[in-house]
């Protein structure tokens, strides 16, 4: 009936599909990611991933990363310590995040949970003054 549906409308079809997809990360429910990305439905912002950092959500990311969908947010570092998830800080370094010693002093001025995680970090991505 969905590719019925699908071949008759697919502005509509892929419409409803993006509006689960936006459900089921609100949500954290990797489940129907799964299904909705068998369809090819592509991220239009990088909002479900913020959302999944501010959460907490590391088998979101991890869902994300593993399925191809860059996690490439400049901001995302800062959004994981001002919410307080340090396991979040912790899984974007260790998969590669960028992180230079500007954004951590900015951070570092922000919160006192920098201090908390701040041995996780990889600074070899550190720039230069």
């Amino acid at each position: 009936m969905l590719q019925t549906r699908f071949e008759q409308r697919p502005a509509f079809v892929q419409y409803c599909l993006r509006r689960l997809a936006d459900f089921a990360c609100t949500r954290g429910n990797i489940e129907i990611l799964e299904w909705v990305n068998q369809f090819g439905i592509e991220l239009q912002s990088t909002e479900p991933i913020r959302k999944a950092v501010s959460r907490g959500d590391v088998k979101m990311l991890q869902w994300f990363s593993e399925n191809g969908f860059e996690i490439t947010d400049p901001n995302l570092l800062e959004v994981a310590v001002e919410y307080n998830q340090l396991e979040v800080a912790r899984w974007l370094s260790e998969h590669g995040y960028a992180v230079n010693s500007l954004e951590m002093a900015k951070i570092a001025g922000k919160t006192t949970a920098y201090r908390q995680c701040g041995g996780w970090f990889n600074m070899d991505h550190r720039s230069t003054c």
